[in-house]
């Protein structure tokens, strides 16, 4: 298969359904935020640390490129039993994630500025792309998925946390100068 097609130069694009559309159109913005997320968790993927539930970013990267595969126009045979099942079910392995990992860290009683180490911070820089793809996906009138991010949101947000725990780096503290 070739990677070039010559067919995007004029500013347009086939989604998988066959139907043209603008590269400017909503839902391609949307895609594109989709694979930018999907892309920065793969760099949270590459450092070298293994703290737990990292598994969960790996299958959340294969839900990405199906939720990416559905905004394409792919149809499912029976959306709602494959989609949203696996998707309610990850919400719930998040939760989980983050009430485990909430237990073992110290009580959040601040506002926290995004930093850390290197994996805790590229967790907050994931977070915030998953905020902003929340937010594409309420603009787009998806509501059906913004559950999913909203909870990864937080399952990332909490990771960052623990990782920075872990290798004893201080929370820096958010002060209204």
């Amino acid at each position: 298969m070739r990677i070039y097609t010559k067919n995007g130069d004029a500013g347009n694009t086939k989604l998988l359904n066959n139907v043209d559309v603008s590269k400017g159109d909503r839902r391609i913005h949307l895609i594109g935020s989709i694979d930018e997320f999907n892309a920065c968790l793969g760099v949270v993927l590459a450092y070298n640390y293994d703290p737990p539930f990292l598994s969960l970013i790996k299958d959340a990267q294969s839900d990405l490129f199906l939720i990416g595969s559905y905004m394409a126009g792919l149809k499912f045979i029976d959306k709602d039993a494959e989609l949203d099942k696996k998707l309610s079910n990850r919400v719930s392995q998040m939760e989980h994630a983050i009430d485990i990992l909430t237990e073992k860290l110290p009580p959040l009683t601040n506002f926290i500025l995004p930093g850390g180490s290197v994996s805790g911070s590229q967790l907050h820089l994931a977070r915030t792309i998953c905020r902003k793809l929340e937010r594409e996906f309420i603009e787009n009138q998806q509501i059906e998925f913004v559950p999913y991010f909203n909870r990864f949101s937080d399952f990332l947000f909490t990771m960052a946390r623990y990782v920075n725990f872990v290798e004893q780096v201080p929370e820096k503290i958010w002060k209204n100068s």
